[in-house]
């Protein structure tokens, strides 16, 4: 029979904070929430799965069969896979005033807001408000694209009249505008091409994550594999994985947001203990 080729995107687990076992625990507590840089949100979309690994370090060896060129070879890396959970929504840090004018640009179905905290293996946070909404991913980019639309400098001047901002780019006066003068405010909401441009500095400075419901897998071992931060796509024979019912897209305002950059010896051994567990959060 003939294997069956997919492509799944791969999400390695941090060993710092976290084993397996303490994973999947908080992953049925809270649900999954893994930080990413917002370039890499571009390349999802609601509703994909996205499988959860433990990465497996190459160990050295001075196998005369295995030797290399340089002297030295090692056993292929490899990624434990030991389940994956749905990309329902994306979670944020985006100041209230921010994230208000972000909802008041989306085609919301309900907001639950009864503020609520979380503690988990790497970090702290309040949750503000949960909004589900219509858009599909892509276009919820796109809208927070928006909120961090500038206007070139070169194409900006100060009006007389009313001390308002004046584009003058030659494409806007004879293209995009009926009146005369282009007013920066119209250009912006255009986010016309030829003379605005997307803050992503700004936007990199806070932070983004992916959610989703966590569901087991019997683990399994793909070797090799290349260790990468954020999503990576892999190729996996005959890995068939069973449909979820889809929910709704949302968005979730986050603020107090502390990452935790180092765990005790002592909270570590007490994460690791079953019987403890539920007594950390």
């Amino acid at each position: 029979m003939t294997k069956k080729s997919k492509t799944f995107k791969l999400h390695y687990i941090g060993k710092e904070m976290y084993n397996i076992d303490v994973f999947e625990r908080e992953a049925q507590r809270h649900g999954v929430q893994r930080a990413v840089s917002f370039s890499q949100l571009k390349t999802l979309k609601f509703g994909i799965p996205v499988l959860l690994a433990s990465y497996i370090k190459p160990i050295p060896t001075t196998n005369t069969e295995q030797i290399s060129k340089k002297g030295i070879s090692s056993v292929l890396p490899s990624a434990e896979v030991f389940g994956y959970f749905t990309l329902d929504g994306i979670s944020h840090n985006l100041p209230k005033d921010l994230s208000q004018l972000l909802q008041s640009k989306l085609s919301i179905i309900k907001t639950e807001e009864s503020p609520f905290s979380v503690s988990r293996a790497c970090g702290s946070y309040s949750v503000g408000s949960i909004t589900y909404i219509k858009e599909d991913l892509s276009t919820l980019l796109k809208k927070i694209q928006e909120l961090f639309t500038i206007h070139k400098k070169e194409f900006t001047n100060t009006a007389q009249i009313l001390d308002s901002k004046v584009c003058t780019c030659p494409k806007c006066k004879s293209k995009t505008h009926s009146t005369p003068e282009a007013l920066v405010d119209l250009c912006l909401d255009l986010s016309c091409e030829c003379c605005t441009s997307v803050n992503y500095n700004e936007i990199n400075s806070y932070k983004w994550f992916i959610n989703g419901k966590y569901y087991p897998l019997t683990p399994f071992v793909l070797t090799p594999a290349k260790f990468a931060r954020g999503i990576q796509t892999v190729t996996i024979d005959d890995l068939n994985l069973e449909k979820q019912k889809k929910s709704n897209s949302s968005i979730v305002w986050l603020y107090n947001y502390r990452q935790r950059h180092y765990i005790s010896k002592t909270m570590r051994n007490r994460l690791k203990q079953p019987k403890d567990y539920s007594d950390f959060f």
